[in-house]
């Protein structure tokens, strides 16, 4: 199976004319004063009024008919299996439906609804492997699918995980990609604390593979979820600081409210508490004082404002 992208027979010109409404996908600047588009070999290289821009040598003309043009939307958690086939509702076609609703990109995040979707090690990384390539060569409709998340299993361990993030580094180096979407997982976090000798290393790997993205000229994005304490003392008591109730004994019961937005019961993942809490004080309050108040508590690592926590955040 060839590994590069399909590439056309000869060099084409597309010109798509007559658009009504053209949207730019800038917030900044949505609106853009045009009705003309062309691409060459599948790149946009002019955008503006027709009288404006070269169109001659167009290999395919499209009048838009007075019709608004949008950038096309990415959909970025889909769960692709074999082409443009899915299992689930033993459906042909729903990626080429997808784009009529707009959608010309795809973010997979995990093929895990392949039948017999191997659980081992080798088997899921085999899988992950398979379905890049194939999404590489195959473009349903037209979109373009980023597939081959692996599926992470509870047998995997950190050379498992290095060895994805080395796997990311010498595709790079393989060709370039317009988008290389490389997760790993935040199996480090759960599994040991902020600053132990394991997480440290961990962080350290990952530091040298997105130092070799940098040098290979990648624009990086990089997202965290979230970090890990451990939420019970070595006696097994929980490790937890009950914000309502201290400010239920600085301004009355019930004045204020606090809100924590993890509390989900998966206590593997999140030890059922979350460490990042919001609280909301009634009107009047000395706010100030309450966050001195709260950042002398021990245990509590930050307390800050409205207006801090926006800055920062």
């Amino acid at each position: 199976m060839a590994h590069d992208e399909p590439q056309p027979a000869g060099p084409t010109k597309l010109v798509i004319r007559n658009i009504g409404l053209l949207l730019s996908g800038d917030l900044d600047k949505p609106i853009l004063d045009a009705d003309t588009i062309v691409a060459g070999n599948g790149r946009i290289t002019a955008i503006g009024r027709a009288k404006d821009v070269d169109q001659e040598g167009a290999t395919t003309i499209i009048d838009a008919n007075g019709t608004t043009v949008t950038p096309g939307l990415i959909d970025s958690h889909v769960h692709p299996v074999a082409g443009d086939w899915t299992p689930r509702q033993n459906q042909i076609g729903w990626i080429d439906s997808f784009l009529h609703g707009g959608v010309t990109t795809m973010i997979s995040a995990g093929e895990v609804h392949m039948p017999g979707r191997p659980r081992d090690v080798v088997g899921l990384k085999a899988m992950a492997i398979f379905a890049q390539r194939a999404f590489w060569t195959l473009r349903p409709g037209g979109v373009k699918v980023h597939a081959g998340a692996p599926v992470i299993e509870n047998e995997m361990v950190e050379e498992d995980f290095k060895e994805l993030a080395a796997a990311g580094v010498r595709l790079l180096d393989t060709f370039k990609p317009d988008v290389m979407y490389l997760t790993t997982t935040d199996y480090v976090q759960h599994k040991y604390a902020p600053g132990v000798p394991e997480a440290n290393a961990f962080y350290e790997m990952f530091d040298k593979y997105l130092a070799k993205l940098d040098a290979a000229g990648a624009a990086i994005v990089v997202t965290a979820d979230h970090g890990m304490k451990p939420k019970h003392l070595a006696n097994g008591d929980p490790a937890v600081i009950y914000i309502q109730d201290l400010l239920d004994d600085w301004l009355g019961k019930d004045a204020a409210r606090v809100i924590l937005p993890i509390t989900d019961p998966y206590v593997v993942h999140h030890g059922a508490l979350g460490s990042f809490a919001t609280a909301y004080l009634p009107e009047g309050t000395d706010v100030a004082a309450i966050v001195e108040r709260l950042s002398k508590v021990e245990g509590i690592l930050l307390a800050v404002d409205k207006a801090e926590a926006c800055r920062r955040f």
